[in-house]
């Protein structure tokens, strides 16, 4: 499932050509890339990106509903979580929550809007503050908003969550 969604990367250190490092890239909406290596050693990734940095939209079978996404491995976490190759619903990975603002007019420019969004924001300041402006920029639009951390609640998020249980 994830080979649909990501590319093999390999990047090498400019200051040690030497050194390959072997990641995995997302593609986002204007042609960019989110870029993430991780570290067997440490069980973290060094995450970086390519430009132009934007979101990714991933369309599904149900429009009417769209699931958000702060970061790709949370998407690829509720596939697998789901078990299902595409989305059943509308998915839009933000790549950075500081694109929560022109996630939300994309979402009040599609032609038709969707009757309810889900947000899946990581569980510390900056994903709750990127659903506050979500909601406080779609206030008003009749669209119903639910946030989703409940789920992972002690979790830093959705990923994180389902990699302790493995």
């Amino acid at each position: 499932m994830a080979a649909k969604y990501l590319k093999q990367v390999y990047l090498s250190d400019a200051d040690k050509p030497d050194r390959k490092m072997n990641g995995f890239a997302f593609k986002n909406d204007k042609g960019g890339y989110e870029i993430s290596i991780p570290n067997p050693h440490t069980g973290k990734s060094f995450k970086t990106s390519t430009t132009p940095k934007w979101f990714t939209s991933i369309p599904g079978k149900d429009e009417s509903v769209v699931c958000v996404f702060e970061g790709f491995w949370d998407f690829l976490t509720w596939m697998e979580m789901e078990k299902v190759i595409t989305p059943p619903n509308t998915a839009y990975v933000l790549n950075s929550v500081s694109f929560a603002g022109q996630f939300a007019q994309e979402v009040l420019a599609r032609v038709s809007h969707p009757k309810t969004l889900k947000l899946y924001m990581d569980n510390d300041n900056a994903g709750r503050m990127a659903a506050v402006q979500i909601a406080e920029a779609l206030d008003g639009s009749g669209i119903t908003i639910g946030t989703m951390e409940q789920r992972y609640s002690d979790y830093r998020d959705l990923s994180d969550l389902w990699m302790s249980r493995s």
